[in-house]
């Protein structure tokens, strides 16, 4: 059973890492697309790049259409390594979980009890406690459950052991939210949040936070963003790996 949760924490990673790179992929192919054939404006894209930027003059739709899909991949970048968080999670919870399960506090057992019966589900099915316990989304909850179950190295862990990666992880994860939510619109809550780590960011080197009204998303962004989660990706399977082989 251990030689099969570390197969699946690698093959998991592999995974991870095959999306992000393919976020990376798609995201290059389409900004040589847009930058390299000016004649899409009057091509088959016409419509949809009117469809898209109806206001925008012909000469202004490169730039305007690049920021676009600078956008969608950082939140597709997101997403996948959410994806990633999630499979790593479950598989640690899948093989280990008489180990696991006390873990959890009697109040927050009830209320996974109570959710799974309220979808009609059997609170005795492993498989319906894990899904409720391992988050979908949130980069704080993954956080905070990893950290939970484990005591191993978290994607804030990184910081915490000087690895130069969760900045740009974190920051990205803002910025998406930022940029989906408030049309890219600074706040007071969004500085407050992200002053630790802004500085070590792509963001961060070409933009003063204290004088920043909205945010952009660069193609620099995405690279150093998918770069960071590919690498954060292997550190902690490494020590997932390294934590699943010692339990008996």
């Amino acid at each position: 059973m251990k030689d099969d949760s570390i197969s699946r924490l690698r093959y998991y990673n592999d995974q991870g890492r095959q999306h992000l790179n393919r976020v990376r992929l798609s995201h290059r192919l389409a900004l040589d697309t847009v930058q390299h054939a000016p004649l899409l404006w009057e091509g088959k894209y016409a419509e949809l790049i009117r469809g898209s930027f109806p206001n925008v003059r012909r000469e202004e739709y490169i730039l305007k259409v690049s920021n676009g899909l600078h956008e969608v991949h950082l939140v597709s970048l997101k997403s996948n390594f959410e994806l990633f968080l999630n499979r790593i999670l479950s598989t640690v919870w899948q093989f280990h979980f008489v180990e696991l399960i006390g873990s959890i506090s009697e109040s927050a057992m009830r209320k996974i009890t109570r959710n799974i019966k309220n979808n009609g589900e059997s609170e005795h099915d492993v498989q319906n406690i894990i899904d409720e316990v391992v988050p979908q989304h949130g980069l704080k909850r993954f956080d905070e459950e990893l950290n939970n179950a484990t005591r191993v190295l978290s994607p804030h862990g990184l910081d915490m052991k000087g690895i130069p990666y969760w900045p740009q992880i974190f920051i990205a994860f803002e910025v998406r939210h930022l940029v989906e939510h408030r049309d890219g619109k600074v706040d007071h809550k969004f500085r407050r949040k992200v002053d630790p780590f802004w500085p070590q960011s792509s963001w961060g080197k070409r933009l003063r936070i204290d004088r920043l009204r909205k945010v952009d998303v660069q193609e620099e962004d995405v690279v150093e963003t998918c770069s960071a989660m590919c690498e954060a990706s292997n550190l902690i399977t490494a020590e997932l790996v390294r934590w699943s082989s010692e339990r008996t």
